[in-house]
């Protein structure tokens, strides 16, 4: 009996490790594509920039035109900083509250600063009748098209964090109930 009980002991705690091992594999994976997607949607708005004659006007377009842009830019370049940094902190001692509050952190401002993006985006792309805003998009289409990708990249590294908030509050969920 004493023998048997060792093995199913033995069996369940392998069972743990290689739960745990799939869980830190699966958010080093997410972690990395939110740090790509991040670095990626920073580097898009950094780099878009757009000159163009209207009505005999020289017109200049980049992020630096608008503060939603630059909060977009500085909230993706922060996450990419904060992924990489995260990325050596899980891998050294695993997950705990701090990283997983930051984790919070970094999704909460990715999310707000692509949200702040999308909403001049669509202003610069369809106008607004109400107030009297022209689209702009008409004259600036590379710049605007260079926009939502970068907005795109921005999104699919939220998606990523909220994969990695949602994995560590799985655990602790299991342990509550």
């Amino acid at each position: 009996m004493e023998g048997s009980s060792k093995v199913e002991a033995l069996s369940l705690s392998e069972a743990k490790r290689e739960e745990r091992r799939t869980k830190w594999a699966t958010q080093v994976v997410f972690r990395s594509l939110a740090t790509t997607a991040t670095f990626a949607a920073g580097l898009v708005i950094i780099f878009d920039e757009q000159t163009t004659d209207i009505a005999g006007f020289t017109m200049h377009a980049d992020y630096k035109s608008s503060p939603a842009f630059r909060f977009f830019m500085i909230g993706n370049f922060v996450a990419a900083g904060y992924g990489m940094l995260a990325l050596i902190l899980v891998s050294y001692t695993g997950t705990n509250w701090l990283v997983s509050f930051m984790d919070l952190m970094s999704m909460s401002l990715v999310m707000a600063s692509a949200a702040a993006a999308t909403a001049i985006g669509h202003v610069g792309k369809k106008g607004n009748s109400h107030t009297g805003w022209m689209r702009v998009c008409n004259y600036f289409e590379k710049f605007c098209n260079r926009i939502e990708y970068s907005i795109a990249c921005s999104y699919a590294g939220f998606l990523c964090l909220l994969v990695v908030c949602a994995l560590s509050g799985i655990p602790k969920a299991r342990n509550s109930s």
